[in-house]
């Protein structure tokens, strides 16, 4: 059994963890914060952007002063036109120095805002196996943690390719059929019906197998992902022999 969205969760950023907002199991709201890395250092990338900026812009508008101070003189050839082609392919480098400032403080600004680690969909917190003060790092091979979205749930199973074939005649894997149950783990049968699609496109040489899903509604979040059960497929049979039981 999944979740119809399983998501791992990794920091976009490197440092140290300095507040975990949720606990495990907790549903969330997508766009809810999780963890909080520690923002010093991003914060001071911004500041050092912004400066790199207002330098930037300080430097474009001298070289703008430059351009328009030598323009009349060009006109009334008291300068020669090549120092007026010289100040504004300077003023043209200063523009170009303001866009690359601009750029790098949006990136400063981006970097800080992954800080602060959101939900990207709604759903439950798996396990949380980092703590505060741990150092994270989008490299990491393990995630912060695991979000599911157990709204609807996908439940995977496997049937001969003879079966397969026989079912998909009697419209048995159609769309609408709603004709699927799940017997869960303690016996009991699951109270929504689901529907069936092929989870895989091709059959398995080595099984003759192919690979189903059926999708059940999960209204009171009883199924959860990680979880097994049986499929039962209901199936009308015609011209059959009834015999007595004696």
């Amino acid at each position: 059994i999944e979740g119809i969205v399983n998501v791992d969760v990794k920091p976009q950023v490197t440092g140290y963890l300095q507040a975990v907002l949720v606990k495990e199991g907790q549903y969330v709201q997508k766009g809810q914060p999780l963890f909080r890395i520690m923002p010093d250092v991003y914060n001071e990338q911004v500041k050092n952007s912004d400066a790199g900026l207002k330098s930037a812009l300080a430097a474009q508008a001298t070289a703008r002063l430059e351009v328009e101070k030598l323009r009349p003189l060009v006109d009334g050839k008291v300068v020669s036109d090549m120092q007026l082609k010289t100040a504004q392919a300077n003023y043209n480098a200063a523009t170009a120095q303001v866009e690359q400032a601009k750029a790098a403080l949006g990136f400063s600004k981006i970097n800080a805002n992954f800080t602060l680690i959101k939900a990207p969909v709604s759903g439950y917190i798996g396990r949380i196996p980092n703590r505060t003060g741990t150092l994270v790092s989008p490299t990491d091979t393990t995630a912060l943690t695991t979000l599911s979205d157990i709204s609807t749930v996908q439940v995977y199973f496997s049937i001969s390719e003879a079966n397969y074939i026989t079912y998909s005649k009697e419209g048995i894997f159609s769309g609408d059929s709603g004709n699927i149950q799940l017997i869960l783990a303690d016996g009991s049968v699951y109270n929504q019906k689901g529907r069936v699609e092929a989870g895989s496109g091709n059959i398995d040489k080595a099984t003759g197998s192919i690979t189903m899903k059926a999708i059940f509604p999960n209204p009171d979040k009883l199924l959860r992902s990680g979880g097994a059960g049986k499929i039962v497929i209901g199936r009308t049979v015609d011209n059959i022999v009834q015999l007595p039981i004696t």
